[in-house]
């Protein structure tokens, strides 16, 4: 009996044990290290040209939590339990893309956030929708956005568009690949969105 009571001992001490040692938790952006806060390329921009505006971005519910999101099979999704975005992903959504689509434009004119805050207002703005944009079991990353182009001032839509994007990542739980692989739709989106914006409108001030 003393020797089995010593072993059921063990037991649970071991399993505590193991309870009490985590995984050190990762944190991604969807920026790579050697661009980030690196200066916008202004080559040719209009010096008073209005900016244009991105917003609002809506994503689903799905994609609002630290955990990167990844799909099983056609009905489940995963949860990284490990794998956490650095920020809160709409937010950084919007910024990522609002600097891929100034690129995108090659310097033409400023890409800001809405809403503006100070400085020239926004002639025109992007208001876009993301459906989807997650990693299947394979590592393949989707991409799917609808995009409005309008007038800021009265919201009238001038341009819409969708587009389905794939880039190939790693199978989970290559994290690191699926995250550039996702940086690299952003690229995607932004330069199928470029060709729609109309050209600079003169500044008002």
């Amino acid at each position: 009996m003393r020797a089995r009571t010593a072993l059921i001992v063990l037991v649970l001490g071991a399993a505590l044990a193991g309870c009490m040692t985590t995984r050190p938790s990762r944190f991604y952006t969807l920026t790579p290290a050697s661009v980030a806060g690196a200066p916008a390329d202004t080559a040719g921009k209009p010096g008073k040209a209005a900016p244009l505006g991105l917003g609002p971005l809506d994503m689903p519910p799905y994609l609002d939590r630290p955990e990167i999101v990844t799909r099983q099979g056609d009905y489940q999704v995963k949860m990284a339990e490990f794998d956490r975005w650095a920020e809160p992903l709409q937010g950084m959504l919007s910024t990522v893309l609002a600097d891929r689509l100034g690129k995108a434009l090659q310097g033409r004119r400023e890409v800001v956030e809405l809403p503006a805050h100070g400085g020239v207002e926004p002639y025109f703005g992007v208001a876009v929708s993301i459906d989807r944009f997650d990693a299947d079991e394979s590592g393949r990353v989707m991409l799917d956005a609808r995009w409005r182009v309008y007038q800021t001032g009265d919201g009238h839509t001038v341009f819409t568009g969708r587009k389905t994007i794939t880039e190939q990542g790693a199978p989970p739980p290559d994290y690191p690949a699926i995250v550039a692989a996702m940086s690299q739709a952003l690229d995607d989106l932004a330069k199928a969105i470029a060709p729609a914006v109309p050209a600079p409108a003169p500044s008002k001030g």
